[in-house]
């Protein structure tokens, strides 16, 4: 029962920091786990404070180092600048609150196309995706990658894109 209910957290993990997080909370419940062994009255008191004491110490640093890391990996990817992207591709910048269908079809309008959604649920469309500014060789890229940006982690993404360039077309295929 512990085991599935923590399967089912860390598969909703999207953070560092909630990674760290949970990281901890797996170590605090194997110590607990530990100190409910009840080997602590067999040994001397000092001895079971100083292994209580360590414990308590590798926790504590284990969660400074995990904040310090997800904090760092968070400041560099908001701060840092996008990478050169090749010559021959395409970036686009995403304003906060954009869903998914609003994305798609920003992107199919830099190449003067449409957009079709063939299957779509309303959840999906509606989707809000990350802001921010992305890129990739085509505009199909583009699309493809829309579905590693959702905010919602555990949204249920599965598409396939195809371009229809004789028709401009982008149509967009739920399943």
């Amino acid at each position: 029962m512990l085991m599935t209910s923590i399967f089912e957290i860390t598969s909703k993990v999207s953070t560092p920091l909630a990674l760290a997080g949970v990281v901890v909370a797996v170590l605090f419940f194997i110590f607990r786990h530990i100190i409910q062994k009840n080997i602590f009255p067999k040994l001397t008191v000092a001895f079971a404070g100083n292994i209580i004491q360590s414990i308590i110490d590798k926790v504590f640093i284990l969660a400074i180092v995990a904040i310090v890391l997800g904090f760092s990996g968070y400041v560099v990817a908001k701060f840092a600048p996008l990478p050169n992207l090749p010559t021959d591709s395409i970036s686009i910048s995403l304003p906060a609150g954009t869903s998914f269908q609003e994305a798609v079809k920003m992107i199919a309008a830099n190449d003067s196309h449409t957009a079709v959604f063939s299957k779509c649920r309303e959840a999906l469309l509606g989707a809000k995706v990350e802001a921010g500014s992305f890129g990739g060789k085509t505009s199909k890229d583009l699309i493809e990658v829309l579905q590693y940006r959702f905010i919602d982690a555990g949204m249920d993404s599965k598409y396939d894109v195809e371009h229809i360039k004789e028709k401009g077309i982008y149509e967009i295929h739920c399943y």
